[in-house]
């Protein structure tokens, strides 16, 4: 309940900053994005019923803050650290278990830039957000070959799961 509540808080706050400060959405449009984002029942009940991956969700918010944050400092050092931490950040969802919610992940994270593209109709957070995504799946490469190599492992009979003909349905 504890890490729940804690990823939790860190989706919530990591939201609304991402609204307040990258898309730069009032006080009160900001609150309500991010309490509709805190209450996505779809993450949250996979969460609550034992899936403790789907809890990586609301680690995205602040990656994509951190990454969308790199574009306009001045600094180009600071500038790298931020993409190498928000690398990290990707790395720690991959690591944690979001090798199972990758797909869900990206499509979250290139909506957010694809929103980005929409509003400031600056190309380089293509970059900022590509790289550090790269950067986290090449350090957490030997967890993602890991989970995919053993997956052979587990044959399942998925018989019942289709039918030949309507007869059989």
């Amino acid at each position: 309940k504890v890490i729940f509540f804690l990823y939790s808080l860190i989706g919530f706050f990591s939201f609304f900053l991402l609204l307040r400060n990258i898309y730069k959405l009032s006080n009160n449009a900001s609150l309500i994005g991010s309490t509709i984002f805190l209450f996505n029942h779809y993450f949250a009940f996979h969460y609550l019923s034992g899936h403790i991956a789907w809890g990586l969700y609301y680690l995205v918010p602040f990656f994509f803050y951190v990454s969308a944050k790199s574009i306009n400092d001045i600094n180009k050092t600071y500038s790298l650290f931020l993409i190498a931490s928000s690398g990290l950040i990707f790395a720690l969802i991959m690591h944690s278990g979001g090798t199972r919610t990758v797909i869900e992940i990206l499509i979250f994270i290139y909506f957010l830039t694809l929103l980005h593209l929409v509003n400031y109709r600056n190309f380089k957070i293509i970059f900022h957000v590509t790289l550090p995504v790269l950067i986290g799946l090449l350090i957490s490469s030997s967890k993602i070959y890991a989970g995919w190599s053993f997956v052979s492992l587990l044959e399942r009979d998925v018989f019942p799961l289709y039918f030949n003909s309507f007869r059989h349905f």
